[in-house]
């Protein structure tokens, strides 16, 4: 891996289930880490979820994203959603 420019932008998580969104949103928001959300909007266009198969897995999830210096602390105040 390579050195990563301050205020970079990183995917730290990828959210496909809209329900799961807010939980991820809020344990970021508790451990005061910044963060951005790109593709909520496109997540309610098909309110079927998975049930549309691997088009809901690759083309609707919502990309969190936090600046490169708090990456280690987001996967850290996230580890109990990938659990």
């Amino acid at each position: 891996m390579g050195t990563e420019r301050q205020g970079e932008m990183i995917v730290v998580y990828e959210v496909w289930d809209p329900a799961l969104l807010p939980i991820v949103k809020s344990l970021l928001q508790s451990a005061e880490i910044p963060f951005f959300v790109q593709g909520e909007e496109a997540m309610s266009l098909f309110p079927v979820g998975r049930m549309i198969g691997p088009f809901a897995k690759r083309g609707m999830a919502a990309a969190v994203m936090v600046p490169a210096e708090h990456l280690e602390a987001a996967r850290e105040a996230l580890r109990e959603v990938e659990e």
